[in-house]
């Protein structure tokens, strides 16, 4: 059968997103064996430390993933929904294969703090999609609009292309924007999560908050299933309001870890975050950072314009 060459870069595409997930349960199989060998041998495993193994080798085979969709530029434009389902799908079967090895982390749970898990990764995954989503449709309608504003005025090719690389720019600044914003929101969404509600942990969060002379912000527990992950952090810009207000977050174990004076010095490490305004500052080297890359491309794309074959500038214009 002659496939046409959308339909073969089509199939191409479809072997290349299938082989992170091939090596990640490759991977997987000798990680349970693993597991499994320390456990019959009576040993006693870290694990903190086996979490992080897995989870950073998920966290490997996800941006394997999303490399591979995001450089099929062509295919996401013409078989968008086979394309889309297929990067979907094969994150959805790496999270059902990192949850088995998970359950393996926990050989004592009962059913239904098992299922509870994969739940949880379930969840995180969907949250972790609608925001990537999110972000590409602004990327991608931003650019879309500069490149038919470029076509309406009837610029040249290289302002055309100038000109659409500028509106992709103020894209992924519009999606950084928005990611930072909703982080709050989309972390109390993609994890159990309640409000400090211990009159002895507001009184210290209150009195760390007086220290440090910032206003205080809403507090949050989060409790991952089965987790021994002892972590605070802050997200969401200072001036947020609503959805957008920014929130501090603390493990369940966390809490049950530490005594009242190391916890007091990591929620003033915390609070420092926004009195020195340190998420602010990251965001704008972020920024920064991706406008003078974009702004070199260009400069590089328009000298480099009037030495390109006319074959290769109509294949950059594509």
């Amino acid at each position: 059968m002659d496939l046409s060459p959308s339909v073969k870069n089509l199939l191409a595409y479809l072997l290349a997103s299938g082989i992170p997930l091939v090596a990640f349960t490759l991977w997987t199989e000798y990680f349970q064996r693993y597991i499994a060998e320390e456990l019959g041998d009576g040993r006693r495993l870290d694990l903190d430390r086996e979490m992080r193994r897995l989870r950073g080798a998920g966290l490997y085979t996800l941006c394997s993933q999303a490399i591979i969709y995001l450089a099929a530029s062509p295919l996401r434009i013409d078989y968008w929904g086979i394309a889309a389902a297929a990067f979907i799908g094969t994150l959805l079967l790496q999270q059902k294969v990192q949850a088995a090895c998970e359950e393996r982390l926990f050989p004592n749970s009962q059913k239904a703090e098992k299922t509870k898990i994969y739940s949880a990764g379930i969840r995180i995954l969907i949250w972790n999609l609608l925001g990537i989503a999110v972000y590409l449709f602004m990327v991608q309608t931003s650019a879309l609009i500069f490149a038919l504003a470029a076509h309406a005025l009837g610029l040249a090719p290289p302002l055309s292309l100038v000109l659409t690389m500028l509106g992709g720019l103020l894209g992924i600044i519009g999606g950084l924007v928005l990611t930072f914003a909703l982080a709050p929101f989309q972390i109390r969404k993609s994890m159990d999560s309640r409000q400090v509600a211990d009159p002895e942990f507001i009184a210290l969060l209150q009195n760390c908050f007086s220290k440090a002379g910032v206003p205080a912000i809403d507090c949050y527990i989060v409790e991952p299933p089965i987790s021994t992950w002892n972590n605070a952090w802050v997200a969401g810009f200072a001036r947020g309001r609503g959805i957008f207000k920014p929130a501090m977050f603390f493990t369940q174990s966390l809490l049950r870890n530490f005594s009242t004076a190391e916890l007091e010095g990591i929620i003033l490490h915390e609070v420092s975050h926004l009195a020195l305004k340190h998420l602010r500052k990251r965001f704008s080297k972020t920024v920064g950072l991706l406008a003078l890359s974009t702004i070199g491309l260009v400069l590089v794309g328009a000298l480099a314009w009037p030495l390109l074959p006319p074959e290769v500038r109509a294949l950059s214009l594509l």
